[in-house]
């Protein structure tokens, strides 16, 4: 660079350079601690609590219900009550997961530190739940209305992979399933269970080769199906599982009956025994 104060990163769309002469005084954007200290001497009950709690670590403040702020703002329950909580409840905390670890005046954190733990946050949620992507697409830079620029527009469309997903589509794969899922979901059809199988293009191709399938295609990262491979995959799952469940069946069956056996036989015995000194009975009372 000809500047030694800016740095450039090649991403995958094309190579981006970066300005590092603002970015301390952009990191440490703070609010004046004195600002802060004014607001915690306000009379407004909500507005000391508000910048008298702690931080989380992704920015986020953290409210706690008190009684003594219903007290300190004289005011009836209204809108507020979801913002400083219920009488019932002491403690409850908002907006996060994590608690309060950071103060607003000492130990501020840099911007840089809460962009990270946000999007660490952001990134557990997205791989718990079903994801969905949606992509936009620019017509212009300038936000001019009814605008169109082919250059934008062919880059994003390239950048976005939607070339290489309509060559695959053209191509009849309408199936395209990453390595490590394909083997986590199809290994057992193709290898024995005590057999270790790491995920690797080599292993995709042998399952597929054992599976004696025919029409498909193995990618850089994932494994590229017609729509009759998809079918006769479906099919041989939903056969293997019907297999493993009814042995899962029988076999849970036979412990069952094992764990009670002994516990029938006990209350046979018991009622035999029961049953012999009746009958003993009635016999003397005969005599």
């Amino acid at each position: 660079m000809a500047n030694s104060k800016d740095f450039c990163v090649a991403h995958y769309t094309g190579k981006v350079t970066y300005e590092t002469r603002n970015i301390p005084r952009k990191n440490r954007d703070f609010l004046p601690p004195e600002m802060i200290e004014t607001l915690r001497s306000s009379h407004n009950g909500i507005v000391k609590q508000l910048f008298s709690n702690q931080l989380t670590r992704s920015g986020n403040l953290t409210l706690t219900s008190d009684q003594n702020v219903l007290a300190a703002t004289g005011k009836k329950k209204r809108w507020g009550a979801a913002l400083v909580g219920s009488d019932s409840t002491k403690l409850r905390r908002y907006n996060t997961e994590s608690r309060g670890e950071f103060s607003q005046t000492r130990r501020m954190r840099t911007a840089s530190s809460v962009f990270r733990a946000s999007s660490l946050e952001i990134l557990k949620a997205m791989t718990g739940g079903g994801t969905k992507f949606v992509r936009c697409i620019r017509a212009d830079l300038s936000g001019t209305p009814g605008g169109w620029q082919s250059e934008v527009v062919k880059q994003q469309i390239r950048a976005l992979g939607v070339v290489d997903t309509a060559r695959a589509r053209q191509k009849g794969y309408s199936c395209r399933v990453t390595f490590a899922d394909f083997i986590q979901r199809y290994r057992f059809l193709a290898f024995d269970f005590d057999e270790p199988v790491d995920v690797t293009k080599e292993n995709c191709r042998l399952l597929l080769i054992r599976l004696k399938m025919e029409g498909w295609m193995i990618g850089k990262s994932k494994v590229f199906l017609r729509y009759y491979n998809e079918e006769y995959l479906a099919r041989l799952y939903e056969t293997q599982v019907k297999k493993i469940v009814k042995v899962q069946c029988m076999m849970r069956t036979f412990l069952a009956r094992k764990r009670v056996a002994p516990k029938l036989a006990s209350r046979q015995a018991s009622r035999d025994s029961a049953d012999g000194k009746f009958s003993r009975g009635c016999s003397v009372d005969a005599t």
